[in-house]
């Protein structure tokens, strides 16, 4: 919660609480001298320097030379995908539109290498460009592309700030179909949502987000109109996402799979947001159906289906959870589950 009148926020889930300044450094992972400027960018009034230790510096200018690496490879990696015709082909056959491309910025990566290669021609540094995680060392020492033949989509904070990317493989041939960025100065896999940044509006102006599990279910229904969604990314939430979670909306809508791969999300994702006193619902989609599937059905009728069938996650454990063929300790233990979510 946000108090205009007190100057303070105080988040009721997870007991942090502070000052404008403190909300802007947990809310946007910068240190406190970054948050001033940033404060005092926003307001327009001009913030005297601070004198920062080596260390401070250092790492300050590290995250700046990162955040501009991975922007020239988004560049790059949008650039690529115009020219390159399998990636065009499998964004056509996902049914996923130029408009959308853009406003998710869906890159590709191609040559071996190919990506190095240029930042080094342009300029970027050895240690920036590793800072960015873009690139790796192998064995010998030598700077390798981290992502190729992929499908490329930037990660966002929640004001712009590009933290790393997600790479999607359209070849079939690498052992990961997914791979995120490494951990680095600006990007923790559990502290970023994907769609998150691109959302805010709609989320705001709706007052709750949905929540899918994969990157190609956002982009699948952003695209048909509903704008109100994130990506969950294969895993439970941190404390630090439902926190990021809880500055923006405190109703949350999982859409879920109404099989088994559906009650094994639900119950990774409810019990601890139900906890952080988030108003938790869901849709459960015929057995077979992801989101993705369904947008592609539904097209514009999928903002209505998606309304008409949001039931309470209680309701979605009595009707997913418990089978009319358990037997009386299974359905004891059950039940007991569900409680213990409730209370």
């Amino acid at each position: 919660i946000v108090s205009p009148s007190k100057r303070l926020f105080k988040c009721f889930a997870c007991g942090e609480g502070g000052n404008i300044f403190a909300w802007f450094q947990k809310y946007h992972n910068m240190s406190f001298p970054e948050a001033v400027r940033e404060v005092g960018k926003r307001c327009h009034v001009e913030v005297p320097t601070v004198d920062l230790s080596p260390e401070e510096k250092t790492a300050m200018q590290l995250k700046e030379a990162a955040e501009l690496v991975l922007q020239e490879s988004s560049r790059i990696f949008r650039a690529n995908l115009q020219t390159n015709d399998p990636a065009k082909v499998y964004l056509a056959e996902r049914k996923i539109n130029q408009d959308t491309a853009d406003l998710y910025q869906i890159g590709y990566t191609s040559d071996y290498n190919g990506l190095t290669t240029t930042l080094r021609k342009l300029g970027y540094s050895e240690q920036n460009i590793l800072a960015a995680g873009v690139s790796y060392k192998n064995d010998r020492n030598e700077l390798r592309d981290a992502f190729f033949s992929r499908l490329v989509i930037p990660f966002f904070s929640i004001s712009g700030k590009m933290l790393g990317f997600v790479g999607r493989d359209i070849t079939g041939k690498q052992a990961a179909k997914y791979k995120n960025s490494p951990d680095t100065v600006l990007f923790k896999k559990d502290h970023v949502l994907f769609g998150l940044f691109q959302a805010r509006k709609a989320i705001s102006e709706k007052g709750f987000v949905y929540i899918c599990e994969g990157q190609f279910d956002v982009l699948s229904l952003a695209q048909r109109g509903v704008r109100n969604v994130i990506a969950a990314s294969g895993t439970a939430f941190s404390e630090h996402q439902r926190r990021l979670l809880h500055s923006v909306t405190t109703k949350l809508v999982f859409i879920l799979d109404g099989d088994a791969a559906g009650i094994k999300a639900a119950l990774k994702h409810i019990p601890a947001a139900v906890k952080d006193n988030f108003e938790v619902m869901t849709v459960a989609l015929p057995e077979g159906n992801d989101p993705d599937d369904m947008a592609k059905k539904l097209e514009s009728e999928l903002p209505q289906y998606l309304q008409k069938h949001t039931i309470s996650y209680v309701q979605y454990y009595a009707k997913h959870l418990l089978a009319d063929n358990d037997d009386a300790y299974t359905r004891q233990n059950k039940i007991k589950q569900i409680l213990e979510v409730i209370a």
